[in-house]
């Protein structure tokens, strides 16, 4: 934009002004300069009447999805392979699959309390299954039955049992079934991953598990 000078008589500015109504600085004596200017404000007409849709920028977080019931949490299949502590005696746990199979390392001696000692090797044969968030193990055990008059019978007994794995997969508790009582020995049975130097144990050198299973 360039400034001019203007020179101009008054009358002549007068009815310029007075034409063109426009703003105009009036010199009061020849010869002054004069610089025109205007500010114009403009007065919206209308008003709305939707609310704009806003928009949502690259870094602002989505909409919060519907609120859902958290899933259970569910643990990875089972690897029992392995040696465990029942009762103070090790065992070796065998996996296939969903089978599972346990062994005394150093068979256990049922003492029927008759003059008889007979060896039984086998802990318990069962199958792996999932239940809500946690895994079962529902099978045979073995047991002594003992007594000159136990009903049941004497000697190494199979019977009914049923455990649930711990969530780190490093316990397996449950109950087994008492025939002689006729009830469940509710939190009887309680079976520990065997652990040497902070590493699960391994299997003894030479050992095989047996042939057969409860």
């Amino acid at each position: 934009m360039f400034a001019h000078r203007l020179w101009y008589p008054i009358t002549l500015l007068l009815f310029l002004a007075l034409a063109c109504n426009t703003q105009t600085v009036i010199p009061l004596a020849a010869g002054s300069t004069a610089t025109r200017t205007a500010t114009v404000t403009l007065t919206p007409t209308f008003t709305p009447t939707n609310t704009p849709t806003p928009i949502i920028q690259d870094n602002q977080p989505s909409p919060a999805a519907p609120s859902q019931a958290a899933a259970s949490p569910v643990q990875p299949f089972p690897d029992l392979n392995g040696v465990w502590v029942d009762d103070g005696n090790d065992i070796v746990i065998v996996q296939n699959g969903q089978s599972v199979s346990a062994a005394y390392v150093e068979p256990k001696m049922c003492n029927d309390q008759n003059g008889n000692t007979s060896p039984y090797p086998y802990d318990f044969s069962g199958t792996l299954q999932q239940v809500s968030d946690v895994w079962q193990v529902n099978g045979m055990t073995i047991v002594c039955g003992y007594g000159k008059d136990n009903p049941t019978g004497t000697g190494p007994q199979t019977t009914d049992i049923k455990m649930v794995l711990s969530q780190d997969q490093s316990s397996l508790v449950g109950d087994w079934y008492n025939a002689h009582d006729n009830k469940w020995m509710v939190g009887d049975v309680s079976i520990t991953r065997k652990f040497v130097n902070g590493a699960p144990a391994a299997t003894p050198t030479g050992y095989s598990a047996p042939t057969l299973a409860p």
